[in-house]
């Protein structure tokens, strides 16, 4: 496979990103097709968590994102990193890694959590399942519902409120409102562990659990962490 090849393939990897009204698709998959086929593990994304970490949630200036046509993936872990979310309604929403034999890579194991609270978030996760923003909304996901001609007009708007201070500015990674305690905490994953085992030759369910409870037990960043390495 030729250099122009491989950079023409590491650029699909995140190619439907704001693409055909879509917000994004997340991670091209096609390129696990093209590992399996050349055995080249560099085709493999690259994304430092960093990028969330400082870039966007950490910066001096709010983010917002303005999500269209659908968020998944790694396009919704982009999303979660902002520090709110207005979405039209019938988005849709989702982490389906699991189902592809991964695990959310980018943060999506330590936010969403913290957005829609752990029992929602497995089941989003284990099921490899997308939901609409209309539920989004009603669970914490998303900040408001938008119809897709003021989409852009109320992220800016909201935008500005949290930079004025009328909004809260929250970084999600810190949150902690939507947790249990850490005994009910454990409770549930280990009835999500005990499920888990009854689907098998799906390791990366177990170890999605593990850096689950990484994060709640050490800290979101632990729990990224944990994920990476």
């Amino acid at each position: 496979m030729s250099n122009q090849d491989q950079r023409g393939i590491a650029g699909r990897r995140f190619a439907s990103e704001g693409e055909s009204g879509k917000f994004s698709g997340g991670f091209d998959i096609s390129v696990f097709i093209e590992v399996q086929k050349t055995g080249n593990l560099s085709l493999l994304p690259d994304v430092s968590v960093d990028l969330v970490m400082k870039t966007i949630e950490d910066a001096e200036k709010p983010s917002v994102a303005a999500i269209h046509g659908l968020a998944m993936g790694g396009g919704l872990e982009l999303a979660m990193g902002c520090h709110a979310r207005i979405s039209t309604p019938d988005n849709l929403l989702g982490l389906p890694e699991l189902s592809l034999g991964v695990i959310p890579g980018f943060g999506g194991t330590q936010r969403l959590p913290r957005l829609v609270g752990l029992q929602k978030a497995i089941e989003m996760m284990m099921l490899s399942k997308p939901i609409k923003a209309k539920e989004g909304y009603g669970n914490g996901l998303v900040d408001t519902i938008a119809p897709p001609e003021e989409l852009l007009t109320v992220a800016r708007r909201w935008a500005l409120e949290i930079a004025e201070g009328r909004k809260a500015w929250r970084k999600t990674l810190d949150r902690t409102d939507r947790l249990s305690a850490l005994y009910e905490t454990r409770q549930k994953l280990y009835a999500f562990r005990k499920d888990a085992e009854r689907t098998p030759n799906m390791p990366q369910n177990q170890l999605c659990l593990d850096a689950i409870e990484e994060g709640i037990v050490h800290g979101g960043y632990a729990g990224v962490l944990k994920v990476r390495n």
